[in-house]
């Protein structure tokens, strides 16, 4: 596409560093004014290329600046480098990604079981040119792998420059094999090993590494093309991407022009000598995959003998590497159940956070919206059960302002937050002396979220800061409805037995326990949560039902259930913290007359254990642990406690021990 240009920005290395794309003085979006098709039959594609063959500066087109410039990389402020990984050198291709697509991260492969990474789809070229940031190739499609990382789909399409002296041979995934022998053995390893100089494990491929072909390429290709156009027409979340465009007709986010920084180009600022560093990887820690690729034999001709020999030697092969890649890497599935509210998607955050780096900048901005909307819901259940119990306000008696606030909503993508006056009024109401009171009296009469004590008390912070950036610990109280199922990914273990834990939240909503049963298969360990706390409080969507009660029938029907005979159950006696506190102003023995222990947290825990230990018909080993999922000390200390005891039974399962 000759009549697109760059615009750089800054130097090259450097944090400054933009590269705009304009057509005719006008900027353009690599992500969303490039078209995806390069001819009319849509048979060849437009790649946008953002890092050179053999370099190794992370340039990515970046999703949340508008008109989403190339720009570099970066973690805790510093620029990101790929290392060199013994015997490659920076990144093997020249890699982009193709406009108009979008790896929805709202939607799960029906394959490789996880969800998009949020990104364009990513694209390897494997023409003889070393390309430029920027540059917008015609590319045709060759094959896919698709990579997971961190537990989400991250595809990465094989495709040909089709002015490339190769690209009329090369038509289909085998013809790489046939053309550039080891290519795709290369590019699979480079795939795995490349995190692991940074302290990361190894990653992992669906479909055992293998590179699909040229149709189911295209095909996934599609499908994310499709799902950009939900993006782009507003009737997907677009969340911390920008969106704005000035070529796609009918988009709501269209615009005659926008003001970018002019071009300012400097030279490339000199990088660091420890980028050129060579690493050398540990054979423990690589399974190679062996490609084989048999030419399909002519009507009527055999195979001679040295073919047949050649032939039964790869098939021995591939058995002898298919059994180390089974003793090397191993699956273990964690179930994680609970009724609503019992801190499952707080524990998910925590493995997220231990686990996975934690969250970025715009992460926890993400989260902004979800914890204003806990601010407004959880002032308006106590205006609504002061109405419903007839308490009044000891400091607020204007009935319009309480309407006002009943009435009162938070936009879509959380940008205007609060104003002042309402803010006041939240704090003036939270801080009213009948509150304490009606919680105390009425909290088994209707529901109110735990974390409301959280947001509410910090309500000045939170609302009147228009810069306001949620923090880590908000974010674990901040709470949000799990539908569906929702996993997680994490590796586990030691360098010989590589434990890949794949944890599966399920929502515990009565409406969603129909959805567990195709979780259940091949499952490790369950963990099952239970809030402490809850013994005096009521279902969300059940307001007569107690929601402790709740907890010991769905236990029940878990840890007697078929599906489950072999399975450990991990049973985390949760938000011990809001419990202690909440004894000594709610007797236990209201709820459950039997109890006889007084306002003692430790005889009030050792209760509630003996109640789900009466369920245990099966007599499965049960494995409890007191647990506050919103302090990362706790669930560090506690999961390194129970990891071991789940390792040990995912090894006995698959025949090590």
């Amino acid at each position: 596409m000759t009549d697109i240009t760059t615009r750089q920005v800054g130097a090259l290395n450097s944090l400054e560093y933009k590269l705009y794309f304009e057509k005719n003085g006008v900027p353009v979006s690599p992500f969303h004014d490039i078209p995806l098709f390069a001819n009319a039959e849509k048979t060849v594609f437009n790649m946008v290329v953002e890092i050179p063959r053999w370099s190794n500066a992370k340039l990515e087109i970046c999703k949340e600046v508008a008109m989403n410039p190339i720009v570099q990389d970066t973690k805790k402020g510093k620029l990101r480098f790929v290392r060199n990984c013994f015997p490659h050198k920076g990144y093997i291709w020249n890699y982009g990604a193709f406009p108009q697509t979008w790896e929805d991260p709202n939607h799960s492969h029906p394959e490789t079981k996880a969800r998009g990474d949020n990104d364009p789809i990513d694209v390897i070229e494997i023409g003889e040119q070393v390309a430029t940031p920027g540059q917008i190739k015609q590319v045709k499609i060759l094959g896919v792998m698709a990579l997971l990382d961190e537990g989400e789909t991250d595809w990465k399409v094989l495709a040909i420059d089709v002015n490339d002296p190769l690209a009329p041979k090369l038509n289909d995934i085998e013809d790489v094999e046939k053309h550039l022998p080891g290519l795709v053995r290369a590019t699979n390893e480079w795939f795995r090993i490349y995190k692991i100089p940074d302290g990361k494990p190894e990653n992992v491929f669906a479909f055992s590494g293998e590179a699909k072909n040229k149709k189911y390429a295209t095909d996934v290709v599609l499908d994310t093309h499709e799902a950009w156009k939900s993006l782009i027409s507003g009737s997907a979340d677009k969340k911390n991407i920008e969106v704005v465009n000035t070529a796609v007709e009918d988009s709501p986010y269209k615009v005659d022009s926008v003001d970018v920084p002019a071009a300012s180009p400097q030279p490339a600022a000199p990088i660091d000598g420890s980028v050129d560093k060579w690493f050398f990887i540990s054979g423990h820690n690589i399974i190679h995959i062996h490609y084989f690729y048999v030419r399909k034999r002519k009507m009527g001709v055999c195979l001679s003998a040295e073919e047949r020999a050649e032939r039964e030697k790869s098939q021995r092969i591939d058995r002898e590497l298919e059994e180390d890649s089974k003793r090397l890497t191993r699956e273990c599935k964690i179930l994680l159940l609970g009724s609503g509210e019992s801190g499952k998607s707080t524990i998910v955050k925590q493995m997220k956070i231990i686990h996975q780096n934690g969250y970025s900048h715009e992460e926890l901005k993400s989260w902004k919206l979800t914890i204003y909307k806990n601010i407004i819901e959880s002032i308006q259940a106590i205006i609504s059960a002061a109405e419903k119990f007839e308490y009044e306000f000891e400091t607020l008696d204007d009935q319009n302002v309480l309407d006002r606030l009943m009435n009162y909503s938070i936009s879509n993508d959380g940008s205007k937050g609060f104003d002042p006056e309402t803010a006041f009024i939240i704090i003036q109401i939270w801080n009213d002396p009948v509150v304490t009171k009606m919680i105390d009296q009425e909290s088994s009469k209707f529901y109110l979220m735990d974390s409301a004590p959280y947001f509410l008390d910090d309500v000045r912070r939170i609302a009147l800061d228009k810069d306001y950036i949620p923090t880590v610990q908000d974010v674990l109280f901040a709470r949000s409805k799990t539908t569906g199922i929702m996993e997680t990914r994490f590796n586990a273990g030691n360098q010989l037995t590589i434990q890949q834990v794949f944890m599966f939240d399920v929502g515990g909503q009565r409406s969603e326990r129909k959805k567990w049963i195709h979780c259940f298969e091949s499952v490790t360990s369950i963990i099952f949560c239970v809030a402490l706390s809850e013994y005096d409080q009521v279902l969300l969507e059940e307001g007569r039902q107690n929601r402790m009660i709740e907890s010991l029938v769905v236990f029940e029907s878990v840890i007697n259930s078929r599906w489950f005979v072999r399975t450990s159950i991990v049973l985390f006696l949760n938000k011990i913290d809001l419990f202690k506190a909440k004894l000594p102003r709610v007797p236990f023995d209201q709820f459950f007359p039997d109890y006889t222990g007084g306002d003692d947290p430790g005889k009030a825990a050792k209760y509630i254990l003996w109640r789900f230990n009466q369920t245990n018909r099966a007599n499965l080993n049960i494995y409890p642990h007191l647990t506050q999922a919103t302090n990362t000390s706790n669930i560090r200390l506690v999961f390194a406690a129970i990891k071991e005891t789940i390792l040990q039974n995912a090894l006995k399962d698959s025949g090590i021990l």
